[in-house]
This record gives structure tokens, C-alpha cells and sequence, in this order.
């Protein structure tokens, strides 16, 4: 046989055997982080500052192979009083065969919550702790009564950290027993997903989220089978993809966005009619952008607001918007304030009096030469808008002001050393369609409306022309509209355009 043949083929069963037992050997890996359990130290952190404790245990292990069943129990009780305890058991399904050794990763567990314990004093259903609260045994008797309320699966990267994990919520129907009389309150729970991932040095994150909403409706404790509030919320979208900042502990910069599908809310008024009137809140929708980066040593961040279609009790306001730009922000100060927050912070350390001096001291440092951009906040509808625009900077601000007042002086200190330029626009149909928009909330009837909005009018029109008086606005009567330019230096109006 030829030699390079046979060496050829001595390769390959080598190469063939490597690849059968890689995840054997990646299964004597993973075994011991599923048995030999700790409770991460951030979360660890994150209970011990609302005086809480927790414990991981292994509760069993079932090898099959390349996939094995483990039950986990997680125990949570107050520092000091482990006899007064919250505890349940999860459920996981570990799959280290080819796929997910070949995919790059150490291992994928699907896990489930379970209704019952092995340990009668555990679980959610059955558990005698919550024997006498009926409230907590319904909700948690229809939460389970399906399966797991909410399902993850997780993946590990070959450090052993989670690179990816996706959490899904069940959909599931809820009623809330109505103490007096009539039916039981409805809350409908829709589907939801949201997935993490970071990379193998954990400087990167990404995270997706979405969620169908829900629906409540909230049955009548007096008059049986009417409903007398019913809220609908839109599918809820939100998508973040963010960088550790180098040379910093805490501070990440990235891009990330909410956006709430159309929503509606329907309250039933008795204060109208002694039937009750059905009274209508909807909302088109909500875009927020946020955007944030650095550049040397120095933080930019966006944010971009728009809100779609506002009525309430059929007033109506097309759309408002709200662009506003922080920059020229010190990345080491930003990083010294979000310091303070962190376990073992000053600010977490102090006491109530002394953490108005240690956070108006950190943001000194954050305020100092900072930079605001309005581009431009709004509400508009048909042509007519009520707008702010321009660009401001923080100059230097006095630190004994800070000393003496706190956060206080720090507000002071900043209008002080303002220097920017500020454009405004009231279209006055616009202010009177914003006041009856806002009225209308605490008006009961048609008039009352009417009453308080012009009321609130006269108000807004006799300070808007005191303010043309000045000199400070200008009016121009055929549009039925105020202006004006303001070039603002150290907290005084020098200029009027």
C-alpha cells in the first residue's frame, strides 16, 4: 500500500475519532458547572443591597449520553433568617452532542420552571408557606396550569460564560377574583421573547426583545358583568447592540430603540352619567431612538422621541417629537458618577443626608463645559406646532455654590454659566388644542371642558403678551403666531431677534 496512503488514513481515523469524542470531553467539562453550583456574584450583589440572600443546589443530575436532565433549586430568604425562605426547582435539558460542539459552543440547556418540588417546603403549587394566601395559590395555579410559565434557553461559550440566552413568555390567560360581587378581573398575557448574546471577551452585547402585549379588562366590584376599565397595550418592540468604552469600568455606548404599537385605554365614568360614559385614551404609537458614543475621552448621546396620534376623550394632537443631543461629557467623570452606584459605591454606602453632596459633586464634573442640542422638541398638528430649537454649553460652574446647596447650586451654577442660542414658535391654535387635549383629562362633561380651557387660554395669553410688552416675543397677529430668537450669555439675555 501506498505510504502516503496509509498515513493519509491514519490522519483521518485520528481526525474521525477526535471529532466522535470532542464532546464526551466537553461533557466531563460541563458537568461540574451544573453540580457543583454558585450563585453569580453580580446577582449575588444586586440581593444583598435589598437584604437578601441566595443559595444554588444541585438537586439531581441524569447522564444520557450527550444530553443530560438536571433539577436545580434556587432558594432566596432574608440575611440572617434562612427559615424564612422563597424556594423553587428548575428544570434543564443539556445538550452537548455534535450540533452544539460544532456550532462553537460548550453546551445549549433548555430550562422550565416546575410547579411542584421535590421538597414539599418548595414550589409554587402545593407549598405550604402560601397555604393561607389564596390570592398567591390562584395566580400561581393558573400561571402553572398549562406548563412553565417561562421557558430560556441558554448557551455557553468554551469559557463556560453565557454567550446567548433567550427567555420566552407563555401566553396565559389570568382572572382576579373580585372581592365583592360580579365576574373576576381578566388580565391576557400575550407571547414574548427576549434573547441576549455577547462575545467571548464580554465588551459587546445584543439584545432583542418583543412582546405582544396584553389586555386587561377590569370588571365592576358594584354592578355585575360591566366592565369599567379596559386596557389595551400595543406589541412592544426594543432591539440594543452595545461596546464597553476602553478604559472604563462601567460606561457602554451603542445604539438601542423602543418602539409600543398603537394602544388604547377605556374608563368608565360615573361623574358624566349615573350609566356611566365610556371614555377613550389611544396612543398611535412611540419610536425612542437612543444613540450614544465616544471619542476622544469625550461622550456624544442621542436621544429621538416621536409620539404618533395622542387622543384623549377624542381630543386629538397628530404628533410630538423630541430630539435632544448631551455632548462634550467627560468620560472619565461619567465614569467616576456611574462608580458611585455600583456595590460598595460611595453613594450606596451613604447615608440619606450625605448622598445630595456626593452625587452633586460627581456631576459637577459631568456638567462642566457639557453641551445641549434641542433639535427641536414639538407638538404639531396641521401646520400649527408648538417648538423649542437651539444649542447650549455649561461653562464653568462654582464649586462652593455646589458645596453649599448640593444639587441645588449645581442647577444655579449651570443656568449661570449658559451660553447658547433658543428658538421658539407658539402657534396659538396649537396652545389651544394642547389645553383642551390637557383639560380635557379632568373635565367631566362637554362644558366643564370648555370652561377650564378657556380659562387656562386667558392665562397663557395675557403672560405670552406681557412677554411681546418686553420685548422678549414677537406676535404676528395674521398668523396668529409668537416668535422668537434668544442668544443667551452666562444665564442673561443679551440679544432679541
Amino acid at each position: 500500500m501506498n505510504k502516503k496512503v496509509t498515513v493519509s488514513a491514519a490522519v483521518v481515523v485520528v481526525v474521525a475519532a477526535g471529532l466522535v469524542a470532542a464532546p464526551y470531553v466537553v461533557k466531563s467539562k460541563v458537568k461540574p458547572k451544573f453540580t457543583e453550583l454558585q450563585v453569580p456574584q453580580n446577582i449575588a450583589d444586586t440581593l444583598a443591597k435589598h437584604d437578601l440572600a441566595a443559595e444554588l443546589k444541585n438537586v439531581s443530575y441524569e447522564d444520557h449520553g450527550l444530553t443530560a436532565d438536571t433539577v436545580t433549586r434556587v432558594i432566596v430568604h432574608k440575611e440572617g433568617h434562612p427559615d424564612n425562605k422563597l424556594c423553587f426547582d428548575i428544570s434543564s435539558k443539556l445538550d452537548f452532542g455534535y450540533g452544539t460542539f460544532y456550532s462553537g459552543n460548550l453546551v445549549k440547556a433548555d430550562s422550565k420552571l416546575l410547579a411542584k418540588s421535590q421538597d414539599p417546603k418548595c414550589g409554587f403549587i402545593d407549598n405550604p408557606a402560601l397555604k393561607y394566601d389564596r390570592g398567591a395559590n390562584e395566580l400561581f395555579g393558573e400561571l402553572f396550569k398549562d406548563g412553565s410559565p417561562l421557558t430560556a434557553t441558554t448557551i455557553l461559550n468554551w469559557s463556560g460564560d453565557v454567550n446567548q440566552a433567550t427567555i420566552n413568555i407563555v401566553p396565559r390567560t389570568l382572572h382576579e377574583p373580585n372581592r365583592r360581587q360580579g365576574e373576576a378581573d381578566i388580565f391576557d398575557v400575550k407571547a414574548g421573547q427576549l434573547t441576549i448574546s455577547r462575545n467571548s471577551s464580554h465588551d459587546k452585547v445584543q439584545s432583542k426583545f418583543h412582546w405582544d402585549g396584553f389586555h386587561w379588562q377590569d370588571y365592576s366590584s358594584y354592578k355585575p358583568g360591566v366592565v369599567q376599565a379596559d386596557f389595551t397595550l400595543g406589541a412592544v418592540d426594543s432591539k440594543s447592540s452595545q461596546s464597553r468604552v476602553s478604559d472604563t469600568k462601567y460606561m457602554w455606548t451603542g445604539t438601542s430603540s423602543i418602539h409600543i404599537a398603537p394602544s388604547k385605554f377605556v374608563a368608565t365614568n360615573y361623574f358624566a352619567s349615573d350609566d356611566g360614559k365610556h371614555e377613550t385614551y389611544q396612543l398611535g404609537g412611540i419610536n425612542i431612538d437612543f444613540t450614544s458614543s465616544a471619542a476622544d475621552k469625550k461622550l456624544t448621546s442621542t436621544m429621538d422621541l416621536k409620539l404618533s396620534d395622542l387622543d384623549i376623550k377624542g381630543s386629538k394632537i397628530a404628533n410630538g417629537e423630541a430630539k435632544v443631543t448631551v455632548s462634550n461629557i467627560s468620560t472619565e467623570a461619567m465614569d467616576d458618577l456611574l462608580g458611585i452606584f455600583q456595590e460598595n459605591g460611595a453613594f450606596v454606602k451613604a447615608h440619606g443626608y450625605q448622598r445630595d453632596e456626593i452625587l452633586a459633586n460627581k456631576l459637577l464634573s459631568v456638567y462642566q463645559n457639557a453641551k445641549l442640542t434641542l433639535d427641536p422638541v414639538k407638538v404639531e398638528d396641521n401646520g400649527k406646532e408648538i417648538s423649542i430649537s437651539g444649542s447650549e454649553s455649561v461653562g464653568s460652574i462654582d464649586p462652593k455654590m455646589v458645596q453649599m446647596l448640593g444639587i441645588r447650586g449645581l442647577v444655579l451654577g449651570s443656568a449661570k454659566s449658559l451660553v447658547g442660542d433658543v428658538n421658539l414658535v407658539i402657534d396659538t391654535q396649537m396652545a389651544n388644542k394642547l389645553a383642551t387635549t390637557v383639560m380635557s383629562i379632568f373635565a367631566h362633561n362637554p362644558q366643564s371642558l370648555k370652561h377650564r380651557t378657556e380659562r387656562v387660554m386667558r392665562g397663557v395669553t395675557r403672560s405670552l403678551q406681557r412677554q411681546v410688552d418686553a420685548g422678549y416675543l414677537n406676535y404676528d397677529k395674521a398668523a396668529d403666531r409668537y416668535t422668537t430668537k434668544l442668544h443667551i450669555e452666562n444665564g442673561h439675555v443679551k440679544q432679541v431677534k
